[in-house]
């Protein structure tokens, strides 16, 4: 019996390995992306989203990537290329991502996941080892504020209008359907109303029967703070020694 030409395509080594990944992928979804997949069922063109880490100048913001995977994947880095414009020194003007891990650093061990866990680190910490925006580094280096505000303005221009009239990004919840990515609002139909602070119920004093006011009330306050020091409750406003403590009282 011989095998079909697609049955021989599907258990080609590297799409069992592609497979694989995919399946870890979904198994062990993360905070960091979503939407991590096939194009379409085509096995070297994925796509995947990368969300702005919080107290970053990408903060908010949602990245489209694509990964190009080679043929021979995974003894060469895939590329990744960003489809949202992104003010980085490790992500040049087209887009694409430039680093060691896609580069002399890759590795067969090596798989998409960490890849995009790489992405994401830098998200928080940029690289200015061989950046491929030296400008953007030097930027970076000599003045980090005006960094941020570059960044982090091109990020509500470009990263956060991809899905429009949507809540914001930590409101979305990605649904993979297939080869794409659905986004399902989680703004709740009606306001969910705050809940009530819990009243701590007043002392009361047992010479008048109610709360203590002004002068009372702060004498109370540091009989109890002298009590406590001393090893001491106060009950009512009448000190009680604690066991096994000798009865000393000062008031």
């Amino acid at each position: 019996m011989t095998m079909s030409s697609e049955s021989c395509f599907e258990y080609e080594p590297w799409l069992l390995r592609i497979k694989k990944e995919l399946l870890g992928l979904n198994a062990n979804p993360s905070e960091r992306y979503s939407g991590v997949g096939p194009r379409a069922d085509k096995w070297y063109d994925w796509e995947a989203t990368i969300l702005g880490p919080y107290t970053s100048p990408y903060e908010g913001g949602i990245f489209h990537i694509g990964i190009k995977l080679p043929k021979e994947y995974p003894f060469k880095p895939p590329q990744v290329i960003f489809e949202t414009k992104i003010y980085h020194p490790n992500i040049g003007v087209d887009g694409v991502f430039d680093f060691a891990i896609v580069g002399s650093r890759w590795t067969p061990a090596l798989s998409i996941s960490k890849v995009l866990n790489t992405i994401w680190d830098l998200l928080c910490e940029p690289s200015t080892d061989k950046p491929i925006r030296p400008d953007v580094a030097y930027q970076l280096t000599t003045n980090p504020t005006a960094f941020r505000k570059t960044a982090a303005r091109n990020t509500r221009l470009y990263a956060t209008s991809s899905l429009p009239d949507s809540p914001p990004p930590q409101m979305r919840l990605p649904i993979i359907a297939g080869s794409k990515t659905k986004y399902v609002a989680l703004t709740p139909l009606h306001p969910i109303p705050k809940p009530k602070p819990k009243e701590t119920p007043p002392v009361i004093s047992a010479v008048t029967g109610h709360p203590p006011t002004g002068i009372a009330k702060s004498q109370l306050q540091m009989k109890q703070i002298h009590a406590q020091a001393m090893g001491l409750n106060v009950t009512n406003n009448n000190l009680e020694p604690k066991k096994g403590l000798p009865h000393c009282y000062f008031f």
